[in-house]
């Protein structure tokens, strides 16, 4: 303790506030050793010239009855307490609220036994009792007989305080009162078991009809796009996809994950029309058709209609007869002329020129 600081007790009447006390106990921890402030919440005194440094105000006295006077106690809510890293400080408020926490949880376990000890007591005086009249060969009377329920509960874990002042009437009460919670418990417990079972049971025709839609599904798909395997794992197929605007893309990938049926089937509709274009081959030739090309070959040859005889090659004009127009003819003309005669014509044109 420092010069200063006995001087602060010693002016005090040997006794320090509760501000002061925690300063001085935080000095000796940490190695403080400067001086305790005498005002309430002040800082330490710290060596420096005592001409330069303006004097602590006084700390009002308050008359005791014996005559000494002594310091004002400091406001709770101004004081600190350092921290142990040396820093940071730690408001009065809180500590004193943690050690009222502390006493507080402390008092109620100490109830908690108490009451727990008071329980195992009064029931084994009650088993005491019950033992003493079954050596006299009395009979259990019926507080006997509950205590004995109470005690096989409580070995199985019940809570003594369930059965009160352990009295008749706190026995039976409690029993009660466990009877009903095992009830309960045992009514939850077959609730569960029962829901179990009938998951069990049910589980089998869920996978079926799970099953069942999945194959529809996938009926439907494959028949309206039997190469969908193909063009899911192409290249093409990804590459397509990922040429989309972002907002789109994540819309089909979605679709390829969980969409439904008609959106699977429009996706891959939506695929091949878009590509159908940049890959659908060039149109080829069609074959070599003998009697269409013969019939373009007569039509390029065709003559057309003379409308006189001067549109015709070597023509002059012909005879009345038969036989004038023939002798208007000839060589080739007049041979192919003289085939399309009958016999009889031939026989009397010829036989006209002679």
């Amino acid at each position: 303790m420092t010069t200063s600081q006995q001087d602060s007790l010693y002016s005090a009447g040997g006794e320090l506030s509760a501000d002061q006390l925690t300063q001085m106990l935080n000095a000796g921890l940490h190695g403080d050793t400067s001086a305790v402030s005498e005002e309430p919440g002040g800082a330490p005194a710290t060596a420096t010239d005592p001409a330069s440094t303006p004097a602590a105000p006084a700390v009002e006295a308050i008359a005791k009855p014996g005559g000494d006077a002594a310091p004002a106690e400091p406001d709770p809510a101004n004081a600190v307490v350092l921290a142990k890293d040396g820093k940071h400080t730690i408001p009065y408020e809180k500590l004193e609220q943690a050690r009222q926490g502390e006493q507080r949880w402390k008092s109620e376990a100490e109830r908690e036994t108490a009451r727990a000890a008071a329980a195992e007591a009064a029931l084994a005086e009650l088993q005491a009792q019950a033992g003493q009249r079954a050596a006299d060969g009395k009979a259990p009377t019926e507080t006997d007989k509950l205590a004995a329920q109470a005690g096989a509960a409580i070995e199985a874990g019940a809570d003594p305080e369930l059965f009160g002042d352990y009295s008749e009437e706190g026995l039976r009460a409690g029993l009660l009162k466990l009877h009903a919670a095992t009830r309960e418990q045992l009514k939850a417990e077959l609730k569960a078991e029962l829901q179990a079972e009938v998951e069990r049971e049910l589980a089998p025709l869920r996978q079926h009809r799970q099953a069942s839609a999945e194959e529809v599904h996938s009926n439907a798909i494959y028949t309206a796009h039997p190469d969908v395997d193909s063009i899911a794992q192409s290249a093409e197929f990804d590459a397509w996809l990922k040429a989309m605007p972002s907002y789109t893309q994540s819309a089909a990938r979605g679709v390829l994950d969980g969409g439904t049926t008609e959106q699977v089937i429009e996706l891959f509709k939506d695929y091949k029309a878009a590509t159908s274009a940049s890959t659908a081959p060039a149109p080829k030739d069609p074959p070599n058709d003998p009697a269409k090309a013969a019939k373009e070959k007569l039509a390029a040859l065709e003559v057309p209609v003379p409308n006189s005889l001067s549109d015709i090659p070597g023509g002059r004009p012909g005879g009345g007869t038969l036989f004038e127009r023939l002798d208007s003819l000839q060589g080739a003309d007049l041979f192919n002329a003289m085939n399309d005669l009958t016999e009889e014509q031939r026989e009397g044109f010829l036989n006209r020129k002679t």
